[in-house]
């Protein structure tokens, strides 16, 4: 909590100093989510409920730029230490999200370098914890030191990127890929493809992830599709299908989400890990925007994880989310 209140201070001191080099005054906006959670457990012979307010979310998100073509952020997760993790690989916590300098070279390519995001995924990759309810077993994002370049053409958006990967101390080997974002017929269609390789440093067998996505943008219709397939070992595979309807209708924002996973199970290089057999996530959400931007909401949604050795997991959430 020290390190936390010491970065605001930081930040507080810092923005004069800047004026004072003639530096712009970077934008600063807090994020934040809270729910009321209800959530019921069954299986493997254990049963549980929970009933509690969450924050899931608070992050201060700081921009600005030296220059024009050389710009700036960090990102605080206001909820999560600074302290370094255990294993970490580059010294920072689970609570610095993004600390990275951006070098526009021209009007179509830019390079990054620090502490950045990494989308493996489709659509389902692109919300953040405070726009999701719930986030698939194959898909992931997260934050790792690393270098990217980014080349828009003709109005899509090519992103090559290596970076750290986290649960380890004594990496060897980066993650490393890339992915497409393209707009087709004026933004009708946008496909999503990424592929990315995590090098095994031992036995020399890497791990592969490949995604494809689509969002079909019609009248106020938005349809998600994805699939995920993971590569471990030659012959230990996972798949993921996912698919999302979602509706806007006044003010009003209903939702429906399905994903199904079959095959093995394997560590995600977030550090986090994908269970073993068939799961399936399904969600029903609706969010309020009262004052007709994205800067206030009030949401509702019902959440249902099954898993082949019948594990459910049925959570109930009634929040708030917003950014000022």
């Amino acid at each position: 909590m020290k390190k936390l209140l010491s970065v605001l201070v930081g930040v507080c001191c810092l923005i004069p100093a800047m004026q004072a080099l003639a530096v712009e005054t970077p934008s600063i906006k807090l994020n934040w989510r809270m729910d009321l959670l209800k959530e019921d457990f069954k299986g493997e012979g254990a049963a549980g409920e929970e009933l509690k307010f969450v924050m899931p979310y608070i992050r201060l998100d700081i921009k600005g730029k030296f220059k024009d073509d050389l710009t700036y952020r960090a990102k605080f997760r206001l909820n999560k230490t600074l302290d370094k993790d255990s294993p970490n690989v580059d010294d920072s916590g689970k609570g610095l999200d993004y600390a990275y300098i951006e070098k526009k070279v021209n009007a179509s390519f830019k390079v990054r370098v620090g502490k950045q995001v990494l989308y493996h995924g489709g659509w389902d990759a692109v919300p953040s914890s405070k726009d999701e309810y719930v986030f698939s077993e194959t898909g992931f994002s997260y934050y790792a030191m690393g270098v990217g370049a980014f080349y828009n053409f003709y109005g899509q958006e090519l992103i090559l990127q290596a970076l750290n990967t986290k649960g380890q101390d004594d990496q060897k080997m980066m993650l490393y890929g890339g992915a497409l974002n393209a707009s087709l017929m004026a933004g009708l269609l946008k496909p999503i493809i990424s592929f990315h390789i995590l090098p095994d440093e031992g036995e020399g067998k890497n791990t592969t992830f490949f995604s494809v996505g689509n969002r079909i943008s019609i009248f106020n219709f938005f349809i998600d599709t994805d699939y995920n397939h993971t590569q471990v070992l030659e012959d230990e595979t996972a798949d993921e299908f996912i698919g999302r309807l979602t509706y806007k209708i006044g003010n009003f924002r209903p939702q429906i989400k399905y994903a199904h996973k079959t095959g093995t199970g394997f560590s995600r290089p977030d550090g986090y890990s994908a269970s073993y057999g068939d799961i399936d996530n399904k969600h029903v959400a609706l969010e309020y925007y009262p004052y007709g931007d994205d800067n206030f909401r009030i949401h509702g949604a019902y959440i249902e994880e099954d898993d082949s050795t019948d594990v459910t997991d049925k959570k109930y959430i009634l929040g708030m989310a917003g950014n000022f």
